[in-house]
């Protein structure tokens, strides 16, 4: 129970304010305001997530397909959630995790999708 809480914990201290600026400058204030994107603060915010995901494989996952083991809680839908929002907007994972996405989208099944559909939609009408 302590890994989920610690990676709870992590989330709501890293990920959560640069996934935030990264989509919002990236995706939303464009749309909203029909301006382009501040490439600067959006390069900033990729920077931080770059960082996000070698934490979270080397700390949270390391040799494990999960982060408290073989199978996916809690925790790992959290973070599913953190990594699919930037991802949609435009952010680009990397091996490690979109390995991880594609485990715990596999024991999550079709609903995976059907969660995050509208976000991705979303997120493609406000970049096109």
């Amino acid at each position: 129970m302590n890994v989920i809480m610690c990676a709870t914990s992590c989330r709501k201290l890293n990920s959560i304010t640069n996934y935030s600026f990264c989509v919002t400058q990236q995706v939303l204030l464009p749309y909203l305001k029909k301006c382009p994107a501040d490439l600067a603060v959006v390069s900033e915010h990729s920077r931080e997530l770059d960082r996000v995901q070698e934490q979270f494989t080397s700390y949270f996952l390391g040799p494990q397909p999960f982060i408290t083991g073989e199978k996916p809680t809690i925790a790992d839908l959290l973070a599913a959630c953190e990594f699919e929002q930037p991802s949609a907007g435009g952010y680009k994972l990397e091996g490690p995790v979109l390995d991880y996405l594609a485990r715990v989208k596999a024991q999550i099944g079709p609903d995976y999708d059907k969660v995050y559909e509208s976000m991705r939609s979303f997120a493609e009408k406000c970049m096109n």
